[in-house]
């Protein structure tokens, strides 16, 4: 679902498609291109499985992939996909991964304010 490392060729795929959906957002919703300093959330909703649902609604995921590695994949993708002109410019990054009803990737993007 969620690809942390590029090396694949399902990686590859994944980015290409993801990065797509990024640039059909951006315009249906019309995200300009950040090019200043950058706050990011992102948040990482995988399907529950039969012990997370037990557990409620939204469950924190502590399996793989690694949050790291999967916020590099998106971030990127964000700048192939015209959100930030490059992503040095994200001075804080705030990452979450759980478990929820719906798969999906919640992005939250704002200049930085200090």
């Amino acid at each position: 679902m969620f690809v942390g490392k590029m090396a694949k060729s399902s990686a590859k795929k994944w980015s290409t498609e993801f990065t797509l959906r990024l640039r059909e957002a951006k315009h249906k919703y019309s995200i300009r291109e950040y090019d200043g300093p950058t706050t990011v959330g992102l948040v990482f909703v995988y399907p529950h499985t039969k012990e997370s649902a037990k557990k409620g609604h939204s469950v924190a995921k502590v399996t793989r992939p690694d949050v790291d590695n999967l916020a590099k994949s998106v971030l990127d993708c964000m700048v192939d996909a015209g959100w930030m002109k490059d992503d040095n410019l994200i001075v804080e990054l705030i990452l979450k991964k759980i478990h929820a009803e719906t798969a999906q990737v919640v992005i939250d993007i704002n200049d930085y304010v200090e």
